[in-house]
C-alpha cells in the first residue's frame, strides 16, 4: 500500500472481509467509533496503524474476532477467551438458564469440558447457593476458565480431567456442552482455529455425548439430572441414548434461534 492509504482506500482494499469486520478492525486500530470510521474515509493511516491494520485484518481471516479481541460476552458476562478454549455461543445460554431455573438449593453442579468456564462461571454468577465444581482435561482451557471465575468473584472449583476420570462425589446436576461435530463436517473449515478436541465427536459426532450419557450414572445423585448441549439434528439419537442409559423425564430444548439444541435426562432412582 501507499504510504499516504486512507481509512477508505484501506476499508476497500480488503473487501474479502466482512464490512463489519473491516470497520470494527479499523475503530479498535484508530481508537475511533464505528460511526467515526465511517464518516472519515478521507482520513490518512499512519505507517504504524497500517501495519497494525493488516496484521489483524490477517488474523481475522483465519481466527475468531473474540480471539483477537480476547472477550466474548456470554449470559450477560464479560469473559476472557484464549485459542485454549472455545469460544462462548448464544446457544449455550439455553443450558445455563436450565440449571439456575431447575437446581435445587445448595445442591451440587458439575460442568464436566468446562472449557473457558462460561457455564459454571455464569451459573455461579446467578445461583451463588449452588456448589459448583468445573472440569477440563486442558491445562489451556483451565486457565482461562479459572481467571474468569476470579474476573467474576465466582467460587468455583477446578479440575483437571479427562471426561469422569478425576471426578469424586456425585452431583445433582451435571452440565456439558460436549465436542458434537462429526469429524468430516464441512463446518470444520471455518473453525479450524479453534481447539478440536472440543469440536470435534467422531464419524456421526455422537461419541463424546454418548460417553458422558454412559458415565454420569455413578457421578449423579438418585434423581439427578444431565443436561447437555448437542447438534440441532441429533436430538433424537441423544434422547434414546438418554433412555438406554436409564433416564427418564428426558426433555429437548430449544436453543436462541429456535434450534432443538439442548436436552436433558432425569437418572431414575434404583428401586
Amino acid at each position: 500500500m501507499a504510504p499516504d492509504t486512507t481509512v477508505g482506500q484501506w476499508l476497500a482494499g480488503n473487501r474479502d472481509l466482512d464490512r463489519l469486520d473491516r470497520e470494527l478492525l479499523a475503530s479498535r486500530v484508530l481508537k475511533l467509533t464505528r460511526a467515526q470510521v465511517i464518516a472519515r474515509p478521507e482520513a490518512p493511516l499512519s505507517s504504524s496503524q497500517r501495519r497494525s491494520l493488516d496484521q489483524l485484518a490477517e488474523r481475522r481471516r483465519c481466527e475468531p474476532w473474540a480471539y483477537i479481541t480476547g472477550e466474548k460476552e456470554f449470559f450477560g458476562l464479560c469473559l476472557a477467551v484464549g485459542p485454549g478454549a472455545l469460544v462462548p455461543r448464544p446457544e449455550t445460554e439455553r443450558l445455563v438458564e436450565l440449571v439456575i431455573e431447575r437446581a435445587p438449593q445448595a445442591g451440587r453442579v458439575l460442568d464436566l469440558g468446562t472449557g473457558s468456564g462460561c457455564i459454571a462461571v455464569a451459573v455461579k454468577a446467578q445461583r451463588p447457593d449452588l456448589r459448583v465444581t468445573a472440569a477440563d482435561v486442558s491445562t489451556a482451557a483451565l486457565e482461562i476458565a479459572q481467571s474468569n471465575a476470579e474476573r467474576h468473584g465466582a467460587d468455583v472449583e477446578f479440575l483437571q480431567s479427562d471426561w469422569f476420570s478425576a471426578i469424586a462425589g456425585r452431583f445433582g446436576w451435571i452440565a456439558c456442552n460436549p465436542p458434537y461435530i462429526a469429524d468430516a463436517d464441512p463446518a470444520l473449515n471455518q473453525l479450524r482455529a479453534e481447539p478440536p478436541i472440543a469440536l470435534v465427536g467422531g464419524r456421526q459426532g455422537l461419541a463424546a455425548i454418548n460417553a458422558v450419557i454412559t458415565g454420569s450414572g455413578v457421578h449423579l445423585e438418585a434423581g439427578g439430572t444431565l443436561v447437555l448441549e448437542h447438534g440441532r439434528d441429533q436430538g433424537k439419537a441423544v434422547r434414546r441414548q438418554f433412555a438406554d442409559c436409564g433416564f427418564t423425564s428426558v426433555e429437548t430444548h430449544h436453543d436462541l434461534a429456535g434450534h432443538p439444541r439442548i436436552s436433558l435426562g432425569r437418572l431414575s432412582p434404583i428401586p
